[in-house]
């Protein structure tokens, strides 16, 4: 017999296509991230960099260069090629703030 598996996740999962750079702060040596999903509450993404869960890490958004902190809460190996990949999942640390209010 087969169960449902129960998500953990308390907002609706969405795939989006696009790039995110991320770093530990606000610089321009930020690393490119490919973004897999995301949701109200956090975001996942797939880049060559192995970010350690508990990290505090800023998100930018390529296409409108706004700033999102978030928390690392996992970091795997990404399955599907055989470079140095990695998923991360974070957690948006400030989601009820507008970027406005971020940017301070």
């Amino acid at each position: 017999m087969k169960r449902k598996i129960q998500e953990k996740r308390a907002s609706e999962r969405f795939e989006i296509d696009g790039l995110v750079k991320c770093s530990h702060t606000k610089s321009k040596d930020a690393i490119n991230g490919i973004i897999i999903n995301c949701s109200e509450g956090g975001i996942c993404f797939k880049t060559s960099f192995k970010f350690q869960p508990g990290t505090v890490i800023f998100l930018c958004d390529i296409e409108d260069n706004n700033y999102f902190r978030a928390e690392v809460k996992w970091c795997r190996k990404y399955a599907d090629t055989d470079s140095d990949q990695f998923l991360i999942g974070a957690e948006y640390c400030d989601p009820s703030l507008n970027n406005d209010q971020r940017k301070k």
